[in-house]
């Protein structure tokens, strides 16, 4: 009797467990369906002739299931042309694990909901045209967010309000990408707590003030993008010192407010790629150190007060492609041998324009064999235009004028006639 009262529960307890198994899955599907009445364009008929009650909806397009419990563990209905708002049904698929909405034309709030979801680590609604706030508590310590958010990307969207300090809450996330929106106010300090980030864009938005100095010490960051901002301030002078930024390989500064000197310690950034401080206020010397950069292949440097001359050893730097020093106040002469001995086999692009610079140009600049734009105008350039300068096979843009330069026509006309 035992044994057979012992079966009974078992087979009573595993009907249980089906018949809310079934009571979930359908829970999910009823959401999707709702988001799909949401939909006010599915121009390639994707959801349309696919979303349909008589279906699993593990079947359906852009929907993954858990292989155990068939619950929704993932959608992604990205790159669709999808036109419409979002539910806030959408919140109970509480086993999602990934939602990428990105790509499309959704427009009008985000769900509150959503920001409540336990098990979400990848969120991504890139370049759409949503709108409003982020909820202030989005990853407090009493949100389901903060648990196992990993990747959180609302950029080119409509967003405003300002970024909410609890975002340094989701301890887990590697990349945060808030570009191209409206957000205001400063930079919350507390995502220099996120110990594991390793890509932060907010470019394009209207933030203002300084940035933290705890987000230069987080050593997991590769990228970094505040271009296009009101941002201000000194950056640190130990910006990479003490192998604080080990894996920093871009940085994006870009036509913000900045000033004060340029940290000679970038020098100490060793896997730096890009380095772009272009439109800021940076004054006095360019730093000697990043010369020592021997993985740099774009430097930015242009629209500051920067002023006296070029460390020389930047252009021993064998991988740089593109170089651009447009309107500062920089002096001195090129080196005699720029592009000798293969220095800079790479070399695309040399922006000099708007400086003091006088001196020969140097004839050796005929070396740099994969050269396609060259800008020297508005400069103290004296002499003649090197004939080296007519080797240069892929060169497509020069520009000398307002230069002390003689007999510039012979060159021009020779061009011409190439």
């Amino acid at each position: 009797m035992g044994t057979f009262n012992y079966q009974f529960s078992a087979v009573a307890l595993l009907l249980l467990i089906i018949a809310e198994s079934s009571s979930n899955i359908n829970h999910d599907k009823s959401s999707l369906l709702t988001l799909k009445s949401h939909i006010t364009s599915d121009p390639y008929n994707l959801l349309t002739n696919n979303w349909t009650i008589e279906t699993s909806v593990c079947s359906w397009i852009g929907v993954t299931c858990h292989y155990g419990n068939n619950r929704v563990i993932k959608l992604d209905i990205s790159h669709m042309g999808l036109q419409g708002t979002i539910p806030p049904e959408i919140g109970n698929l509480s086993s999602l694990v990934s939602l990428n909405m990105s790509e499309n034309l959704f427009h009008g709030l985000l769900p509150t909901s959503i920001f409540n979801m336990s098990s979400l680590q990848v969120l991504s609604f890139k370049n759409n045209s949503l709108s409003g706030s982020l909820p202030k508590d989005m990853c407090s310590g009493h949100s389901n967010l903060s648990r196992w958010l990993r990747v959180f990307r609302l950029s080119y969207n409509k967003f405003d309000g300002e970024i909410p300090s609890s975002l340094g809450q989701c301890s887990h996330l590697e990349y945060i990408s808030l570009a191209h929106n409206n957000f205001v106010g400063n930079m919350p300090g507390g995502i220099g707590n996120l110990s594991s980030l390793v890509t932060l864009f907010m470019y394009e938005n209207l933030l203002h003030g300084p940035v933290p100095t705890s987000i230069f010490n987080i050593s997991s960051l590769q990228v970094v993008s505040f271009s296009n901002n009101s941002l201000s301030g000194n950056l640190p002078l130990d910006l990479c010192s003490h192998n604080t930024l080990p894996k920093l390989r871009k940085l994006y500064l870009a036509y913000n407010k900045f000033d004060g000197e340029t940290p000679s310690s970038l020098g100490q950034c060793s896997q730096l790629e890009l380095i772009d401080l272009s439109g800021n206020g940076f004054l006095g010397n360019v730093p000697d150190g990043i010369g020592n950069l021997s993985s740099l292949v774009n430097l930015y440097m242009s629209d500051n007060f920067l002023h006296g001359p070029i460390p020389t050893s930047i252009f021993n730097i064998s991988s740089l492609q593109i170089v651009t020093f447009w309107n500062n106040s920089l002096s001195g002469n090129l080196p005699v041998d720029l592009c000798s001995h293969n220095t800079l086999p790479k070399l695309k692009r040399l922006y000099l324009t708007f400086n003091n610079f006088d001196g020969e140009i140097p004839s050796s600049l005929g070396q740099c064999s994969q050269l396609e734009w060259i800008s020297i105008s508005d400069n103290g350039f004296v002499g003649n235009v090197p004939s080296e300068i007519g080797n240069l096979s892929s060169l497509m843009r020069i520009f000398m004028y307002n230069n002390l330069l003689h007999e510039i026509y012979k060159f021009l006309m020779w061009e011409t006639t190439k």
